[in-house]
């Protein structure tokens, strides 16, 4: 909000033009072109719609107990708030304001300030425990934060409910440093005549201590589940970790899990956006139709996760001879790569790294498993890491390991990384293109030098690894941005194997389908798959290739219709080509409106820079 603006809002004129539109609305009275704020007016709209009385003066008081958002105890966020709060409390000692937080729902729980000032503020309910979201005493900075999503400043007047007209405040939401989703609000309030543009510096100060005390504490908790994982892992068992999210952190190899279609990084079925205090047993039933469950707890006994042991599926190694049926059945399965296959065979028998390219769903990883079951490797560790799946503060952990006391939260004795399980065997390294720059130069000394250092140490570990990368991404475009390493990307792509996407090999689609359907129906001795499924298949556009190929023959091996469109429809709403260009216009007007000013538009869009700047230079490619 820039400097004339508050000088409007701030005027006796413009109270009295915001009153007369509101008596206006109130009295059902046509109100064209209003003088008010359009985020204010638009605010009303939605009051008046459910109802809410314009005449209360205070908030209702709830019991202060903040349900959860599902993503952060409400333990922590009160403990997170109230630090952060505190931290900026001794600049509020002239200000003649209070600061206040509150819950995902706007119930406030936590304020500081000007003693005198939150005297008076009681009186309209401007305490711990009163509810001041938009649905109760509608609009206020609070619960119009809430409602947008983003910051916002409510003077005045422009309230809604007579409990706020005698206020002027300020707004911004805080958000989950995984997920982006709110989680509570920060609020600075002080009387009608105080406003300004400090308001706005205060609240971003506390938002950003907020959000990266909440990060730094997820990471803790990420590190303490991997931890779990290593420790509650026996042979013959299968385990899978998910977060409080219902994120699927870490999941042991070769087991149902494979058949549930459950990978690292997606959420588990039914979980996600459900607090996993309120988990049972069946819900996790419904996700994977077995398993016992064990909650694991941080230091400060909260909830951060779940470990759920299943038992594993019997896996029996497959004799010497057997080991090119691996590659055999993909050529059955898709006769037309079959030269892919033959060199892949080639490649299997030498230990090179190897680059698989090929759009999302082609089935880079099938290939890449293909590759290790049928060369000298086959009985030792396949360890698969999907880089875009492991959040970037952990990536190294993951790949590098560390050794105690490496930073807090350690375990004793430190642990291993991805690279060091792979000893001896293949090391798969899926989606490489979305590898943190920053990591590449440990991962390509690794490659040069057949060693590895676990964060924290300086000894050397020598492993010996067969290293295959994928990636759907044009690495060479990444070099270009700076995005790829130049030395990394020749040292990844010594053999190099291309997957081409369904529209471009129509003629595999009934071989797919047929084995495919085998596999999902488990049917008995002639069950055929039902008259004109391949043919309608076959001139399918698939552009999720073969896993989204698998997901129609699942439905057809389900009993329904490919025609029905209460299966097959897509819900209305918008496209992704219409969501890219609503986000593209967004970006630019927002640059327009920040004079070219990158860093303000990436802190008023809450994305980061340089993601940002990539946007920026494919709007530029596609404008030729």
């Amino acid at each position: 909000m820039q400097k004339m603006d508050l000088d409007r809002i701030g005027s006796r004129e413009y109270a009295r033009e915001v009153a007369q539109i509101w008596d206006r609305l109130l009295g059902d009275y046509e109100v064209e072109a209003p003088g008010v704020r359009d985020v204010v007016y638009k605010s009303w709209l939605r009051c008046k719609q459910i109802g809410v009385d314009p005449l209360k003066r205070a908030a209702p008081k709830t019991p202060t107990h903040v349900a959860p958002s599902g993503n952060v105890s409400e333990e922590r966020l009160r403990s997170v708030m109230r630090s952060s709060l505190e931290a900026v409390a001794p600049f509020l000692s002239e200000a003649k304001s209070v600061l206040i937080g509150t819950g995902h729902n706007g119930l406030i729980f936590s304020s500081q300030g000007d003693v005198r000032l939150a005297e008076g503020l009681a009186e309209n309910s401007v305490v711990e425990g009163a509810m001041w979201d938009e649905t109760h005493v509608g609009t206020n900075a609070i619960g119009t934060a809430l409602a947008i999503g983003g910051k916002v400043m409510i003077h005045g007047e422009e309230h809604f409910c007579n409990a706020g007209k005698q206020w002027s405040c300020a707004a911004d939401v805080i958000r989950d440093p995984v997920d982006r989703s709110i989680l509570g609000v920060v609020d600075l309030t002080g009387p009608a005549e105080s406003i300004s543009l400090r308001a706005n510096a205060l609240i971003a100060a506390v938002v950003e201590r907020a959000e990266s005390e909440l990060a730094r504490l997820d990471l803790m908790d990420q590190i303490k589940l991997i931890d779990c994982f290593h420790q509650r892992s026996p042979l013959g068992e299968g385990l899978i970790l998910v977060d409080r999210r219902g994120l699927v952190v870490r999941r042991s190899f070769q087991t149902r899990f494979d058949k549930a279609n459950i990978r690292q990084g997606d959420f588990l079925s039914g979980l996600k956006g459900l607090p996993c205090e309120s988990w049972t047993l069946d819900l996790v039933h419904d996700a994977l139709h077995d398993g016992e469950v064990e909650w694991i707890r941080n230091e400060d006994d909260d909830v951060i996760g779940a470990a759920i042991h299943v038992a594993r599926s019997p896996v029996r190694a497959a004799p010497k001879s057997d080991l090119p049926l691996q590659l055999k059945a993909l050529v059955e399965s898709s006769p037309s790569i079959e030269p892919v296959i033959r060199e892949a065979a080639i490649i299997s028998k030498r230990n090179v790294p190897v680059m698989i390219t090929g759009e999302t769903g082609t089935g880079k990883d099938v290939l890449a498993n293909a590759i290790h079951l049928s060369g000298d490797r086959a009985d030792k560790p396949f360890i698969s890491v999907n880089c875009a799946a492991i959040p970037r503060d952990l990536i190294g952990v993951e790949l590098f390991g560390y050794v105690e006391g490496a930073f807090t939260g350690t375990r004793k004795g430190g642990m291993s990384g991805r690279i060091e399980d792979a000893d001896r065997g293949t090391l798969f390294l899926d989606e490489i293109g979305d590898m943190p720059i920053e990591l590449q130069p440990y991962l390509l000394r690794v490659l040069e030098s057949g060693a590895v250092s676990r964060l924290g140490e300086s000894r050397q570990r020598k492993v010996d690894i067969h290293i295959i990368a994928a990636t759907n991404q044009p690495l060479k475009e990444l070099m270009e941005q700076g995005r790829f390493r130049r030395d990394l990307y020749y040292r990844l792509n010594v053999a190099r194997l291309h997957l081409p996407p369904l529209r471009e090999r129509r003629s595999d689609i009934p071989h797919l389908v047929e084995r495919l359907y085998a596999q999902i129906h488990a049917c008995p001795a002639g069950h055929t798959i039902p008259h004109g499924v391949i043919e309608q298949l076959s001139n399918r556009d698939l552009p999720g290739n073969i896993r989204e190929l698998r997901s129609l023959v699942e439905r057809v091996a389900a009993g329904l219709s490919l025609d029905e469109p209460s299966v097959m429809a897509e819900p209305a709403g918008p496209t992704a080509t219409t969501l890219a260009a609503v986000e593209r216009d967004l970006i630019l007007s927002c640059l327009d409106r920040n004079n070219g000013n990158v860093g303000r538009v990436a802190e008023e869009l809450s994305i980061p820079r340089s993601t940002l700047y990539r946007k920026l230079a494919q709007y530029r490619e596609s404008q030729g």
